[in-house]
């Protein structure tokens, strides 16, 4: 069996170990019902790659918390997360920078503390990868929970990319079994 990998949630992040934010994740795990939400101000003003890692790094944190309480996910009391992506797919940044101005390319890269002008392109693809990649950990690891990704559908012409990354993601949703679903802003 080359290639098989055991659906093991110790390859994820183990919580940390400081007080506050043990105690953090273990209330949170708790809940029956949890949603994890970008601020719009975040999705327009910081660097996806930044909040996206954070983002996945929720959701492993989240899936960690559940091994450890004594009452885990089951299929007669699932435990339900919503990650709500918002404008991800419709914001200039990272996936429609071709429509934004170069006041606010120069602006947004001084308030991320980039000097030089980055490469758009790829930072799309990290930011769409990224979040391919934590659909297939929550899809491996998310056991009798059931998650729901929720985005504003991207519509316009000027959405292309967002549009196409945004139908990656949700063929991805779909090959792991994880709830896709679009909105209108």
């Amino acid at each position: 069996m080359t290639g098989y990998r055991q659906k093991t949630l110790h390859r994820l992040p183990g919580i940390p170990n400081g007080g506050k934010a043990m105690c953090m994740w273990m209330t949170a795990a708790r809940f029956r019902n949890v949603t994890i939400e970008i601020p719009a101000a975040t999705l327009k003003l910081r660097d996806p790659a930044v909040y996206i890692a954070r983002l996945s790094e929720a959701a492993s944190l989240l899936l960690k918390a559940w091994e450890l309480q004594s009452l885990k996910p089951t299929s007669v009391v699932p435990h339900t997360v919503s990650v709500n992506l918002g404008t991800f797919f419709t914001q200039g940044i990272p996936f429609n920078f071709h429509t934004t101005g170069s006041d606010f390319r120069e602006v947004w890269a001084l308030n991320n503390g980039l000097l030089l002008d980055p490469d758009w392109a790829m930072m799309a693809i990290e930011a769409g990868r990224s979040l391919e990649r934590m659909v297939s950990v929550v899809g491996q690891h998310r056991g009798a929970s059931i998650w729901k990704f929720v985005a504003v559908g991207a519509s316009g012409k000027n959405d292309k990319i967002g549009a196409r990354w945004l139908r990656a993601l949700e063929a991805a949703c779909l090959k792991t079994g994880v709830s896709f679903e679009t909105t209108a802003e």
